[in-house]
């Protein structure tokens, strides 16, 4: 297996936590709109799910990158260390990965909610940002 220096799974952690706080907001106010739509579909309603499984996948994300950053700290207590570095790398991946593809899902669906042009727009559009994220081989 390889090993990673801690000042490196420190920082992108740190960078893993500010951006799922960032999407997290987006996905949160996405949600929001989306409840107060007054169009009521299938569509609409999986674009609710998926835009609250993404917010709560990015919430997961940042207290798991939080419990990496105090793990890899160097004057961590050794409980905390052993605790937060192999878990909380995994939720915070996991959280991640949840929160990505389900808000690009939902970005997704809810053009669908528009019309069929526009449905058959942003499902291209996620699409493609799918394969790039899978080509970039990132998770």
């Amino acid at each position: 297996m390889l090993e990673l220096a801690p000042g490196y799974i420190r920082d992108l952690a740190s960078q893993i936590g500010f951006l799922s706080a960032f999407l997290g907001g987006f996905a949160a106010t996405l949600f929001g709109v989306l409840l107060m739509s007054s169009k009521q579909s299938k569509v609409v309603g999986a674009a609710i799910i998926l835009s609250a499984l993404s917010g709560a996948g990015f919430i997961a994300a940042v207290i798991a990158s939080t419990q990496v950053i105090a793990a890899v700290h160097p004057d961590a207590p050794a409980m905390i260390a052993r605790k937060g570095y192999f878990g909380g790398q995994m939720a915070m991946s996991a959280g991640f990965m949840v929160g990505m593809y389900s808000l690009l899902a939902c970005i997704g669906f809810a053009g669908w909610a528009r019309s069929r042009a526009t449905g058959i727009g942003t499902s291209i559009i996620v699409a493609i940002a799918i394969a790039m994220t899978l080509v970039l081989g990132v998770f």
